[in-house]
């Protein structure tokens, strides 16, 4: 049964066409409908892009290839849980429901992501495809499966983890044994009674070695590149996250010292257990290499029970072989790739001059892109205390900006800012800076 949500207290906002009044614009005829904005992927980024834009008066639509809400969502392994409570999870505009849990769990995830379009009365188009983007007459020209468009906004939210990235090791096309990639993961039954070697030490490696390790398989192995900070998800029934998100403004070994005695002091010395403490501080590590802590929900005591064993790095196969940096080998009958994605933005937008050397965006959020007034990216960030609480904070952002873009756009010659105050009242959130503001703290993270 679909749980109905009320709307959530505090301040009313106006409908679509009250906005667009207020903003010089004619109100849409009945079955007409203007759209300003295209957003791109409807995961959890692109339908709170969509709803915000839609309570600032910016006619939007949402294409999504898939015939899902966040198709990715519904292929995680099963079991997964957002590492971060309820009220830090929700999307803008909609809280979760008592019934969705502190812990919410991707099946419930998913009804949420239902109930929130149905509430915002968000326009989804399911099954189309888009090609590429290139500038057009009215601002941007999408190709897409089911024709052209042409908007004077393009939101790109097609998802950090987009595309499965396998190394490509040496040797690799040989080997004898099973490989995938965490994508293709689902629960330990197809390994029961089999040698297991997980590849990566983010929180995805770390909780399908600590699933597999307590599924029946025969042995379970990490390889560990760098070793990870490991927290606890709860400390007396309070978020672990709730400390990265009260120092991610701060500098780096700040930070360090106010999460790294607290963090020792629960979780101990893993050294013993084969995973070396990190070189570095737990905040300092993140801001080094975006490298975010491993949230424990089982890892710390299937390795402390001897059931995960760490060790080196993968460097290359051979046959059966699996070969280790420290010239080590193990056999195990299959690897499982914990080794990240890849945004996959190349074809889509890498002609447009918006991606960095590594193909990620070079702005997100609010964020102008220098050269490409109207062109936004939202949900590529990795940040330290989560990626929905950010999206929660940056989509009601980007709606001003976008709105306030649509009118300077439409401005009068004389260049008179008329919609500043009913902007404002529209969203409630500060105005957006550019690119590499000093005193932005999103640039920091």
């Amino acid at each position: 049964m679909m749980l109905r949500a009320s709307k959530p207290a505090g301040k009313r906002f106006p409908s679509l066409n009250t906005v667009r009044r207020r903003r010089g614009r004619p109100a849409d005829a009945p079955g007409r409908r203007a759209v300003e904005a295209l957003v791109i992927g409807a995961g959890p980024s692109g339908l709170s892009a969509a709803a915000m834009l839609e309570r600032c008066g910016v006619g939007t639509v949402v294409l999504e290839r898939t015939d899902r809400l966040a198709a990715p969502w519904h292929d995680h392994y099963d079991g997964l849980r957002l590492q971060s409570p309820n009220w830090m999870s929700f999307l803008p505009g909609l809280p979760f429901s008592r019934a969705d849990g502190t812990w919410v769990t991707r099946e419930r995830l998913l009804d949420y992501l239902s109930r929130y379009v149905a509430h915002h009365g968000i326009e989804v188009r399911h099954g189309v495809e888009v090609k590429r983007v290139d500038r057009g007459t009215q601002g941007w020209s999408v190709a897409t499966s089911d024709g052209e468009w042409q908007v004077p906004v393009v939101v790109v939210a097609t998802g950090y983890n987009r595309v499965p990235f396998v190394p490509d090791w040496p040797g690799l096309d040989g080997f004898t044994g099973q490989v995938l990639h965490a994508s293709a993961f689902r629960n330990a039954a197809p390994f029961t009674g089999r040698d297991v070697l997980v590849v990566g030490t983010g929180n995805s490696g770390a909780e399908i070695a600590s699933i597999v390790s307590r599924g029946g398989v025969r042995r379970t192995r990490l390889a560990v590149r760098t070793a990870p900070h490991v927290v606890r998800r709860s400390l007396l029934g309070v978020p672990t996250l709730l400390g990265p998100a009260m120092v991610e403004t701060l500098p780096p070994r700040l930070g360090d010292l106010l999460l790294g005695p607290v963090n020792r002091l629960t979780v101990g010395d893993l050294a013993p257990y084969g995973l070396p403490a990190p070189r570095t501080g737990l905040y300092s590590q993140y801001r080094a290499n975006g490298v975010t802590p491993v949230i424990d929900t089982g890892f710390l005591g299937a390795l402390k029970a001897g059931l995960i064993e760490p060790v080196a790095a993968v460097d290359s196969f051979q046959d059966a072989q699996v070969i280790l940096d420290d010239r080590s080998r193990v056999r195990p009958e299959v690897v499982i790739a914990a080794t990240g994605y890849r945004r996959g933005l190349d074809a889509l937008v890498g002609h447009l001059d918006v991606l960095d050397e590594d193909g990620d965006p070079v702005a997100d959020g609010a964020r102008p892109l220098p050269g490409a007034p109207g062109f936004y990216f939202m949900g590529y960030t990795h940040p330290f205390s989560g990626n929905l609480r950010r999206v929660r904070r940056d989509a009601p952002r980007l709606a001003r900006e976008v709105a306030d873009y649509l009118d300077r756009q439409a401005a009068a010659p004389s260049g008179v800012r008329r919609t500043q105050r009913t902007i404002s009242t529209c969203t409630g959130a500060p105005a957006a800076r550019p690119a590499g503001t000093q005193g932005d703290s999103d640039a920091h993270t």
